[in-house]
């Protein structure tokens, strides 16, 4: 599986997730505003506060794919 292939997955995880936890899509788009904002901002501060390298900051990774997989799911609850 490549890197991309393995990002996506993980991705797919956590719309999947976020499904299961809350509702298959957003309500509104200042729902989904307010939700990406939030994302953003911990995958922000998690920037600012790291004191681990670049390459293989787990937390990093995690903040950045919960990110990615709220503004896809607002793509998704547009359509």
């Amino acid at each position: 599986m490549t890197k991309l292939e393995l990002v996506f997955n993980e991705i797919k995880k956590e719309i999947e997730y976020s499904n299961k936890k809350f509702s298959p899509g957003f309500n509104s788009n200042q729902e989904w505003l307010g939700t990406l904002r939030e994302e953003y901002k911990e995958f922000e501060d998690e920037i600012f506060m790291s004191k681990e390298v670049w390459k293989g900051n787990e937390k990093i990774k995690k903040e950045a794919i919960q990110v990615a997989a709220m503004a896809i799911k607002g793509i998704l609850s547009l359509c």
